[in-house]
């Protein structure tokens, strides 16, 4: 009497949900329940080392208890804590809120900026590998060309063998460009 079991969620979700819900997917009733302070009961088989049925999921809320109806005026939504009493945004939680979205903001923007500096020393680095085998000759035995998709049209040069490939200088003053060593002579 302080839970309920749903013991076939695939059943539920095609045959219960659509009754009471405009939808009939089981996870957005998870996030319903949890939105109201329900939390799913984890039985000392699914924490050890037993496996209970993967279907049967059961749900508690402190005020869900069978014959006592009263309790169940205490269940309701969470309400978000940056609204007050009134339901309203209070206005420095509301300025704390588009500061951090403006932080935010700034390191997508950063982050993008490096991503694309990742990519296109990704890029050269392909070239500096696989430039070799594009030039190399091609046997009528059908070695075909490897085509690569880059962005950029500058490529190393093809050195004869497989040695070092001068990188534009602008590549090694980036602080993600990792240069591996070379062999002494």
């Amino acid at each position: 009497g302080t839970s309920f079991l749903v013991s076939d969620q695939s059943r539920f979700a095609k045959e219960v949900l659509p009754q009471y819900f405009k939808h009939s997917n089981m996870a957005s009733f998870v996030r319903q329940l949890n939105m109201y302070g329900f939390r799913k009961v984890v039985s000392i088989e699914q924490g050890g080392l037993l496996r209970p049925e993967r279907d049967h999921v059961e749900f508690q809320h402190p005020s869900f208890v069978r014959g006592r109806e009263q309790l169940l005026e205490r269940v309701r939504r969470k309400v978000p804590a940056l609204r007050g009493d009134d339901g309203r945004w209070r206005p420095e939680d509301l300025g704390r809120l588009l500061g951090e979205n403006e932080i935010l903001w700034r390191e997508v923007v950063t982050l993008r900026q490096s991503h694309g500096q990742q990519h296109r020393v990704i890029g050269k680095l392909i070239q500096c590998l696989f430039g070799p085998l594009q030039a190399g000759p091609s046997n009528a035995g059908g070695k075909r060309k490897l085509s690569l998709m880059l962005d950029e049209g500058s490529s190393c040069p093809t050195p004869a063998k497989f040695n070092t490939c001068p990188l534009p200088g602008a590549l090694l003053q980036d602080p993600y460009f990792i240069q591996s060593p070379l062999p002494e002579t």
